[in-house]
């Protein structure tokens, strides 16, 4: 499934300048299949990290969300 926007918006694009990668959730429910998830969540962040302009909240600042019905802090920047 592809999902496309076709059309203008009058809002100018908005620049992120920092950004958390959540854990990644194991969906095989294989307990053995863990490090895959945890691999997978750590590559994204350590390749997000290699864009100068951007700041990647750390995996251990974003862990405490792992099995957790936390919700995430907002961006307070407007």
């Amino acid at each position: 499934m592809a999902i496309a926007f076709i059309g203008k918006t009058s809002a100018s694009p908005r620049k992120f300048e920092s950004l958390a990668v959540l854990p990644l959730e194991n969906l095989s429910r294989d307990p053995e299949q863990e490090y895959f998830a945890e691999g997978l969540t750590e590559a994204l962040i350590t390749t997000l990290a290699k864009i100068g302009e951007l700041r990647v909240v750390s995996r251990t600042s974003v862990m405490q969300y792992k099995e957790s019905t936390k919700l995430c802090p907002r961006s307070r920047a407007n």
